[in-house]
């Protein structure tokens, strides 16, 4: 998520530096909606970690653990929930590299791609989504079972 910010600022100053005519990097009229879906997508990327950190807290609960792992738990219980906050991590790291190309394509004047790219993003941060609600659905239904 932090990579994601990082290169969302460059964006924004690639996407500012773009207003003069002529300039290869097209212009603000066109990079403003970009910016907007990206800036919600970072929000959104937020968001989904305030949950992860709820789904870590409840696994806790389940699974008390000394580490920064999440245990398996009685019965193994806990695994998936392990593999679904994994899955997430790997997506919010594919929408940095959205972003990333959506600077690139900025850079080069290569609007299509950069619209293309932002999609990517927001794409990938609505399927972490999903595998963070895979994983709460995991903690609350460990959490019913064993009464906590």
């Amino acid at each position: 998520m932090d990579r994601y910010q990082q290169v969302l600022e460059q964006v924004e100053v690639v996407a500012f530096e773009a207003g003069s005519p002529g300039d290869v990097c097209a212009t603000n009229d066109h990079a403003a909606p970009d910016l907007t879906a990206l800036e919600v997508t970072g929000e959104q990327q937020a968001d989904l970690l305030a949950r992860v950190h709820g789904v870590c807290l409840a696994a806790q609960v389940l699974a008390p653990s000394d580490g920064e792992d999440i245990p398996p738990g009685p019965g193994g219980m806990l695994l998936d929930v392990h593999r679904a906050l994994a899955r997430a991590a790997t997506l919010v790291a594919q929408a940095a590299e959205s972003v990333t190309m959506v600077l690139v394509a900025l850079q080069t004047g290569r609007l299509e791609e950069a619209a293309a790219a932002r999609l990517g993003a927001r794409r990938a941060t609505e399927q972490a989504g999903i595998q963070i609600a895979q994983a709460e659905a995991i903690t609350q239904r460990a959490g019913v079972r064993d009464g906590a």
